[in-house]
């Protein structure tokens, strides 16, 4: 779970009965065409320099999805340097996504958002240097490295026209 200190946040955890299997998820991308400009960075001893996700940068107004089924369970920006937020609690696996920064968002809490369902737009809101999508990915309230849950990005090398 992402917990948090604000006014307006309150956390909604969904349940399944004893005879529903919980499977890993198989998460997307949630923006498409974007750059990786800055890695996750685990805190290591006292090092302060941590960052709990990464940042993913397009143009503004680029879309971003839901990387799996969920609920929102914040649409917003009480949080300190993210800016407009949103935080989904995904159906499998106790994971929460959180994605920073929007221009806009297009969802509100309480509402089930499927795979890929568009959640907002990309922007520069809050504590920002550009225009980017900050990213976090938390299974059971705890940091995961977002580049190790999402797919394998592939790259596709262009070539000179002979």
């Amino acid at each position: 779970m992402i917990s948090a200190s604000c006014s307006h946040f309150s956390s909604l955890t969904l349940y399944y009965g004893d005879d529903d299997f919980i499977a890993e998820p198989e998460f997307q991308w949630p923006v498409h065409g974007a750059v990786v400009s800055q890695k996750f960075r685990a805190q290591k001893g006292r090092h302060p320099r941590r960052h709990q996700g990464i940042d993913l940068a397009a143009q503004r107004n680029t879309p971003i999805y839901s990387i799996d089924h969920g609920r929102v369970i914040y649409a917003g920006h009480g949080f300190t340097g993210y800016g407009r937020l949103v935080i989904v609690e995904h159906i499998n696996g106790g994971y929460q996504s959180l994605y920073a920064h929007l221009n806009r968002y297009k969802v509100q809490r309480g509402d089930v958002v499927k795979k890929g369902e568009l959640l907002g737009l990309m922007g520069d809101s809050g504590r920002a240097t550009g225009v980017h999508l900050h990213f976090e990915v938390h299974k059971n309230d705890v940091v995961l490295n977002p580049l190790d849950v999402l797919p394998q990005a592939t790259v596709v090398k262009q070539t000179a026209a002979p």
